[in-house]
């Protein structure tokens, strides 16, 4: 969303889904390693273990966050049901809001890449809401893919609608 909350303190404004999107949407912001306590600036951190049990774990010191993670999601999932979600945007690569794509080393001393995963948020949020629709900020660049976002999120909204 163009907020400065990336752990070098730098924001990651994706003009496409800003313009594009925004105009069209009521944002509800989610950064999870922000709101479970991480602070800006931050140690960064990656996914580490196994493709079936991913570990989210400081770059450098290999502090494992994931207990506080998952303790963290469940809290912000109860809150975000009671918003009404229609759509997700997520964020590319990043271990906690990558909804594909994101490296799983073996440990945080290891460029052995394992895998690909998606981060632990979206996961959770994904087991939550699997119909959502969904997207990562790469995938609006164009009025054409922010167009047919848009048309899966009305969709989405007509099918939650109990019939008249």
């Amino acid at each position: 969303m163009g907020e400065p909350v990336r752990h070098d303190g730098r924001d990651k404004r994706h003009s496409g889904v800003m313009d594009g999107l925004g105009p069209h949407v009521d944002w509800v912001p989610v950064c999870p390693e922000v709101e479970m306590g991480m602070g800006v600036p931050r140690e960064p951190i990656l996914l580490a273990g196994s493709l079936d049990q991913p570990r989210l774990v400081g770059a450098v010191s290999g502090k494992d966050w994931t207990r506080q993670a998952w303790e963290f999601y469940q809290d912000r999932l109860n809150q975000l049901k009671n918003m009404s979600l229609d759509g997700f945007v997520f964020k590319a690569k990043s271990p906690s809001c990558g909804l594909n794509g994101v490296p799983l080393l073996k440990n945080n001393h290891s460029a052995k890449v394992l895998g690909q995963s998606s981060g632990l948020f979206a996961l959770a949020l994904l087991s939550e809401w699997p119909d959502l629709p969904k997207a990562q900020e790469h995938d609006l660049a164009s009025g054409a893919q922010v167009q047919k976002f848009l048309e899966q999120m009305a969709q989405y909204v007509s099918l939650k609608k109990p019939p008249e």
